[in-house]
């Protein structure tokens, strides 16, 4: 199959995602709630910090001390990797499973989806134990390694990316080590890669479209002299309510990949579409 057909055939299995996003919007509250609960681990993180330094103003200038530094950041870096990681990986879980609901003509609700996460919660903390490490490894070798450690780092957490695609569906639904995850995304991934750079394309497509229609609306209230603030809340309402429905399209995009490739139900999207793209099983 040439390049530019497992491009197409991502593009319009990212389509029919995110028709499955339109026809099932309960699927849109799972990166919301991941989106809402980093927020809050952010700002108690800066919180925390502020808080700290203010009771103790010392503690800034020992924080610039380069061995403080060697130990400090990277600590303090892994713990902000790891629950981030973790409360991404575990609604993401919970959406795939609701994805799979849906495919099985269910109308599952979120708590189905968060209870099911719950039932995972070894498996994703594994991962996101691993998921962390290897992010400070990376953001270390750039920032130490001058320009050549900033291009390899660059290119490790590229292949990091391409590697973990299919990792979600897979910590949801089978028994493996972290590592024995990772080697069956890696297989997933050079299967199915044109799919998924199409998937991804018509997923950034629409987040652009997205921004473009929320800039026009803003400017086209404040155009016509409506309150400020009501125009640009709208405009970032917009364009918040596009970001989610991409990321819950991509969600739903693993899980259907997932689904046939193991031969389970796989909701509208087209057999045939689906026999020519995922053509390896």
């Amino acid at each position: 199959m040439s390049f530019f057909t497992k491009i197409k055939n991502g593009w319009n299995l990212g389509m029919t995602s995110l028709e499955v996003i339109k026809d099932n919007p309960k699927l849109l509250f799972f990166p919301l709630l991941s989106g809402m609960t980093i927020l809050l681990v952010l700002s108690t993180f800066v919180g925390g910090i502020l808080n700290i330094a203010g009771a103790n103003p010392d503690i800034l200038n020992n924080l610039n001390n380069e061995h403080t530094n060697s130990y400090i950041f990277p600590i303090a870096g892994f713990i902000f990797y790891l629950i981030s990681f973790f409360i991404v990986i575990f609604f993401n879980v919970a959406l795939v499973h609701n994805a799979r609901l849906v495919f099985d003509g269910e109308d599952p609700t979120v708590g189905d989806g968060i209870r099911y996460a719950q039932s995972r919660i070894g498996a994703i903390f594994s991962w996101s134990v691993l998921a962390a490490t290897v992010a400070v490894i990376l953001k270390t070798v750039r920032e130490k390694g001058g320009l050549i450690g900033n291009i390899l780092g660059s290119i490790a957490g590229a292949l990091w990316s391409f590697g973990t695609y299919f990792v979600v569906p897979v910590l949801a639904y089978e028994n493996l080590s972290p590592m024995d995850a990772l080697r069956k995304s890696v297989d997933m991934m050079k299967k199915n890669w044109g799919e998924a750079i199409g998937a991804n394309f018509s997923f950034g497509i629409f987040s652009f479209l997205g921004f473009i229609v929320a800039m026009v609306v803003t400017f086209l209230l404040l155009y016509l002299q409506i309150n400020p603030i009501i125009a640009i809340g709208l405009g970032v309402l917009l364009f918040i309510l596009t970001i989610l429905a991409s990321e819950a399209a991509k969600t739903v995009f693993l899980a259907a990949a997932y689904q046939y490739l193991h031969d389970e139900p796989h909701g509208p999207f087209d057999d045939d579409l689906l026999d020519s793209s995922f053509y390896s099983k």
